[in-house]
């Protein structure tokens, strides 16, 4: 049915309701009083229904008519708030009623225009009050207020328009985009233009303008309501690293929209709808104090038709939590099965519950809780011991939300051994991220016996026959020199503890990267956490704190002998072992913030020191691990006499 630029829905349907009436432009901003009988809409309309309301109009709530308050504007009108009989109107305009007035302005309940009389330089998107009403704020991009530096906020008497007191400040290219006010706290959200600025949220004392907390997404944050123990926010949120969540550009999606922040803290929640065809995304927020309402340019929320407009409910939680894919199972210990999974992620239940079942029972053999999130997977495991040898058993893992469970994963199977390995159970028993022992005869694909990480070789990586244990059916990966490499197809988040494990042979006199971390599935742009020989056979360990930090071994290794390497980077520094012995170590605890993928083999090394005349190595290389946490001396002794 038609609408011209304003309509009204059932709050709990969604059915449309009879309230229509003509607008001949767009509406940019809406306010109910707070006695819930007026409703005040502004915009760049000019005419309601055919008679005159230039820039803001007012609606009975009960009869849905026009009322007679008739106050003109020569510019848009976004924001409006109203303190006993007075409103308070913001915008970006310059006159009122023919009388100067920059950006905001007062006005009564019966239309008259107010003394109240502020000078900015600037327009106003967003006004709030404190809870006495004695003082207005007002958000938006402006730089000074009555002639004082303010930048884009500021505190003003609600009677005279003089300034008071507002502690927090705003780089300036930012700007304040909302402002609310639940009980003793104001909220509001920033939007910038260019690099550098602020985008994120804050909790401010209302009296002082001293910030709570602040949240520093980046991404132009549109709007924001309280609802619960969360204010939700609408933005085109693209890093938010440096608030604990998701990096820039994670897994090739530009924005997450929708996102909850914590009252207490400003830390990132777990809801985390998706947004489809959005455009800018979200503009506009509004809740009831149970419900959330979401407007803006988009075509759907989680896959489900919304155009340009949506309800959140508080529930119940009807979606149900992701199907696991199979767990990985193995068995290299006597009598013992190893099960790992990757967790799934939940649009709003960052804590799952996973259920392990054996042989199809219907009572779970294990259950542990995991906190996950889409750019933050943990592989879980479990042990299941006591296994008669040479018996084959099943596995399945069940996601339990707390509202509901989901289904169960696909089966896998596994027999149980009878003999101990040597060398895979001590690396698996220090929970790797992943581990590629690199023993399969043929194929492209290096499988991961820690998870569901499994690597891809390159053209010019071959199997070979003899890998570095010297066990039955141990072979390892031969790379050329020229292109050869085994890359992770899993992003990881800025790894800043972690360890990397491997076994190489090689005489080359070219030297290369052995094994790394960096920013592309082809040549990076961001590269470190790696190792590579020189062309004298030295290894050297490499981090980019702002500038490379490497260490390096003092012997050489190129003698076409198995070594056995780790490098390991944690709260104590970087530390270099071959062999296992300790051979390099220094103090720092930093490397370059950046989502890359882990390999073998060749990648970039422009601008590091001692870099050889080959960046890819010719090398045998096996049994890689890369785990989680800085290895200790005993670990990687431990692992090295495993062979």
């Amino acid at each position: 049915m038609a609408r011209s630029y304003l309509a009204a829905f059932d709050a709990s349907s969604g059915e449309l309701l009879d309230f229509n009436h003509r607008l001949d432009r767009r509406v940019t901003g809406l306010y109910v009083s707070p006695e819930g009988s007026r409703l005040y809409v502004g915009g760049d309309f000019l005419s309601v229904d055919g008679v005159f309301r230039r820039k803001a109009a007012v609606f009975s709530t009960a009869t849905g008519e026009l009322t007679s308050w008739k106050v003109g504007f020569n510019g848009p009108v976004r924001a409006f708030h109203q303190i006993g009989s007075t409103v308070y109107a913001g915008g970006g305009f310059s006159t009122v009623k023919g009388v100067a007035r920059t950006g905001v302005a007062a006005i009564s309940t019966a239309g008259e225009l107010q003394a109240w009389a502020p000078q900015l330089n600037g327009r106003v998107r967003a006004i709030t009050s404190v809870p006495d009403g004695s003082r207005v704020v007002i958000g938006g991009p402006f730089s000074t207020v009555n002639g004082q530096a303010r930048q884009s906020i500021a505190s003003l008497d609600a009677s005279t328009a003089q300034l008071r007191p507002w502690a927090a400040t705003h780089p300036s290219c930012s700007f304040v985009t909302s402002l609310t006010r639940v009980g003793d706290t104001i909220y509001g959200s920033a939007a910038g233009k260019g690099s550098g600025c602020y985008e994120g949220t804050f909790a401010a004392d209302p009296m002082t303008g001293v910030e709570r907390w602040r949240e520093t997404c980046r991404g132009a944050t549109e709007a924001v309501a309280v609802v619960g123990s969360y204010l939700y926010k609408g933005s085109h949120a693209h890093d938010c690293s440096t608030a604990g969540g998701f990096p820039e550009n994670y897994d090739n999606r530009d924005t997450y929209n929708l996102l909850s922040v914590s009252l207490s803290n400003g830390g990132l929640g777990d809801w985390l709808p998706g947004m489809q065809g959005k455009g800018v995304g979200p503009l506009a927020m509004a809740t009831d104090g149970k419900q959330l309402f979401v407007g803006g340019t988009f075509s759907g929320i989680n896959g489900q038709g919304q155009q340009g407009f949506a309800r959140f409910e508080a529930g119940p939680d009807l979606t149900l939590p992701g199907r696991p894919v199979a767990p990985k199972v193995s068995s290299v210990k006597t009598g013992t099965v190893s099960v790992r999974w990757t967790a799934v992620t939940d649009r709003d239940d960052g804590t799952l519950t996973y259920r392990l079942f054996r042989d199809g029972g219907r009572t779970p053999i294990h259950e542990q809780p995991a906190d996950s999130r889409p750019w933050d997977r943990p592989v879980l495991q479990f042990e299941d011991t006591d296994l008669a040898p040479g018996s084959t058993h099943t596995y399945q893992v069940q996601v339990v939300a707390p509202d509901n469970a989901g289904p169960k994963s696909g089966v896998a199977t596994v027999t149980v051994t009878g003999t101990d390995k040597g060398y895979a159970p001590r690396v698996l028993a220090d929970v790797p991220l992943l581990y590629w022992p690199l023993d399969e005869a043929s194929g492209s694909t290096a499988v991961d016996a820690a998870g569901d990480n499994d690597g891809t070789l390159s053209s010019g990586a071959t199997r070979a026959s003899e890998g570095a244990l010297g066990e039955a059916g141990d072979r390892a990966v031969q790379l050329d020199g020229r292109s050869g490499r085994v890359l992770s197809p899993q992003l990881f988040n800025n790894p800043r503890r972690y360890s990397v494990e491997a076994w190489f042979k090689t005489d080359t006199r070219a030297g290369g990267k052995l094994i790394g971390f960096g920013s592309s599935t082809s040549t990076s742009g961001s590269y470190d956490r790696h190792v590579y020989m020189t062309n004298s056979g030295q290894l050297v360990f490499g981090t980019h704190p702002g500038r490379p930090s490497t260490i390096s071994t003092s012997a050489a290794y190129n003698d076409n002998r198995w070594h056995h390497l780790v490098a390991t980077q944690g709260t104590n520094g970087m530390r270099l072992y071959v062999n296992g012995v300790l051979r390099a170590s220094n103090t720092t605890v930093d490397s370059e913030n950046y989502l890359g993928y882990w390999r073998i083999g060749g990648d970039n090394l422009n601008g590091w020191p001692s870099a050889p005349s080959s960046y890819y190595v010719r090398a045998a290389m096996d049994e890689f691990a890369v785990f989680g946490y800085a290895l200790t001396a005993e670990q990687v002794t431990r692992h090295f006499n495993g062979s």
